[in-house]
């Protein structure tokens, strides 16, 4: 089941672009539905590619997820260049129940040596209730009630092929 609703390609224009599909494993019984849109950008020598308003809703669903199902959202713009092998993300935003990540930008280096880094924040969560809802993870009795309950963070994120460093 796949969709695929474009405007006209115009070198340099925005052209609307959006497509969902879901697919199925049946093998272990996922069903992953999908529902992109965005406007894309192409130039001329169609190595640099500009996607604004990225709007990416998953939905997947089974027997082996917790609460049968994990639904997410990816919003932002994505920029890349294939020339300088570089991905930009600015500005990016991704939820799944209450937890949310976002970065002003976010960039990808693809030549060799790969690497990742951005400025990474978390707002206020409920860490606890996030674990119970997504995943398998059985918390142990907390001595105080409120443990977990108010989780936040930001960081830098740096990371290549080996390893990730969060720092600050």
């Amino acid at each position: 089941d796949f969709n695929l609703i474009t405007d006209r390609l115009v070198f340099n224009q925005p052209i609307k672009l959006a497509f969902n599909f879901t697919a199925q494993h049946s093998q272990q019984t996922l069903t992953e539905k999908l529902d992109f849109s965005g406007n894309l950008t192409v130039n001329e020598a169609v190595d640099i590619f500009h996607l604004k308003k990225i709007k990416l809703h998953t939905q997947t669903e089974g027997h082996s997820l917790p609460n049968n199902k994990l639904v997410s959202l990816l919003q932002g713009d994505a920029k890349f260049d294939l020339k300088q092998q570089t991905l930009k993300l600015a500005p990016l935003q991704i939820k799944t129940g209450a937890l949310t990540f976002s970065s002003s930008t976010l960039t990808a280096w693809f030549k060799e040596p790969f690497k990742l880094e951005g400025l990474i924040h978390v707002p206020n969560f409920d860490a606890a209730e996030f674990i119970r809802e997504h995943t398998l993870v059985q918390l142990p009795a907390m001595a105080d009630e409120k443990a977990l309950t108010w989780l936040a963070a930001d960081f830098w994120l740096y990371a290549d092929a080996n390893q990730a460093k969060l720092q600050n």
